[in-house]
């Protein structure tokens, strides 16, 4: 039990030392860009703070904020989007909120909030950009996956108020895909857990882009020549934390690892994903190969947001080899 709580501990000092170098680079890529973001502008701050009542469901407190002739853009979504529109005024505004709340299930309504993360400030007097990352489930089984563009022009600081704000698509036009009647979205399922795992968040994976009652599967194609793997094995829902754990502590999770899916292919709520996995174990071996299978069960939940299940990986002999202990020569 001691050695455990020293493992753990080191771990999390570990994420600590990686976590702070991330922002400190962040802060100065940033810094020299323009940007203050160690030293936010009272243009930031106040944008930041607006973006905490969206997230809160304060919306009154956001439409307060705008001035009387305030111009809420959002027409560069697609037709399909139930909240394209150009909302002109404080009322106008208000429903733009009200149709994105019904159709992201606000609250108890059914959808699952993940991620809704800005980042990449950039601002001058009475002018703040900014790019956002959205994960969300809908109850009516959409995924939104990818990041946008904001713009919020006319600010009033001092007296804590906003008149235009445009926001536009990255290429990658998540609320477009979202709402496509030919979207698949149990591939945009799994692909919204990998963009989770590949920022490092594995909580959301675990409690709210999963379900409870599934299971993790991992090189149990091959059970005996993967008990030298230290994460192989069979793990509830429950327990996936402690999958990625050990995952973490005895892989190196940093700029060189790389583990995607390269392929996706559906039958119905079943992906079935070709996974590319080029890593290194924290002893140093290589982990190199193109042929891992990933299968994973999407379901509705109780709510009508999708949701993982089952997720299972094989063909995993690059990292049977990486953990088996060389022969003496």
């Amino acid at each position: 039990q001691r050695s455990q709580n020293i493992s753990a501990l080191a771990l999390r000092l570990a994420h600590k030392s990686q976590t702070e170098l991330l922002n400190s680079k962040q802060n100065f890529q940033q810094e020299t860009m323009g940007c203050t973001t160690s030293r936010a502008s009272a243009e930031e701050t106040f944008v930041k703070e607006l973006y905490d009542m969206f997230t809160s469901g304060n919306i009154e407190g956001l439409i307060t904020a705008g001035t009387d002739d305030c111009v809420f853009d959002a027409s560069d979504f697609g037709d399909n989007v139930p909240y394209k529109g150009t909302y002109n005024g404080k009322a106008e505004a208000k429903s733009f909120f009200e149709k994105i709340g019904k159709a992201w299930g606000a609250g108890p309504h059914g959808g699952v909030a993940i991620t809704f993360e800005s980042s990449n400030f950039e601002v001058k007097d009475g002018y703040c950009k900014c790019s956002m990352k959205i994960r969300q489930l809908t109850p009516d089984g959409k995924v939104l996956l990818g990041t946008e563009t904001h713009v919020w022009e006319e600010l009033d600081v001092k007296n804590k108020k906003w008149k235009k704000f445009t926001v536009t698509q990255d290429p990658d036009k998540l609320h477009d895909i979202a709402y496509d009647p030919n979207t698949n979205q149990p591939i945009l399922m799994c692909k919204l857990c990998w963009s989770l795992f590949n920022d490092g968040k594995i909580d959301d994976i675990v409690d709210k882009a999963n379900v409870p009652g599934g299971t993790f599967s991992l090189l149990q194609d091959e059970a005996k020549e993967s008990s030298v793997v230290p994460y192989a094995g069979v793990y509830s829902t429950e327990k996936m934390k402690e999958a990625f754990g050990k995952m973490m502590e005895s892989l190196k999770m940093d700029e060189t690892m790389k583990w995607n899916a390269t392929d996706f292919k559906a039958d119905g709520m079943i992906v079935t994903m070709t996974a590319e996995a080029d890593m290194y174990t924290v002893g140093g071996a290589h982990i190199k190969s193109t042929e891992e299978i990933h299968v994973a069960e999407v379901v509705v939940r109780e709510g009508g947001a999708l949701g993982t299940k089952d997720w299972t990986i094989t063909k995993g002999s690059a990292h049977i080899a990486a953990f088996t202990p060389k022969k003496a020569e």
